[in-house]
């Protein structure tokens, strides 16, 4: 359920593709991270926190980069929710 996720309020919705600025998850994964002997929180700064949203489902991806490819004459949002139907 859609409405139940932390960012709804933020403005999530069905069917898109968000990229999630000073996201609260990266800084979780951070601090569970911190632990480490080797942590360096200067590795946590160049990811990006992206949210894809479907009917029944929703990706989180988090990494450095992401690139969308779309098909044809769809839009990205488009192209992801068709490559995810697959």
């Amino acid at each position: 359920m859609l409405a139940a996720h932390e960012l709804y309020p933020h403005g999530l919705g069905f069917y898109g593709f968000y990229i999630v600025e000073n996201s609260p998850l990266i800084r979780e994964i951070e601090a569970r991270n911190s632990i480490h002997p080797r942590h360096k929180s200067s590795h946590f700064d160049a990811l990006q926190h992206y949210v894809i949203t479907f009917h029944d489902d929703t990706l989180e991806v988090i990494a450095e980069r992401a690139t969308v490819v779309a098909e044809g004459e769809l839009t990205a949002d488009n192209a992801v929710i068709q490559h995810y139907q697959r």
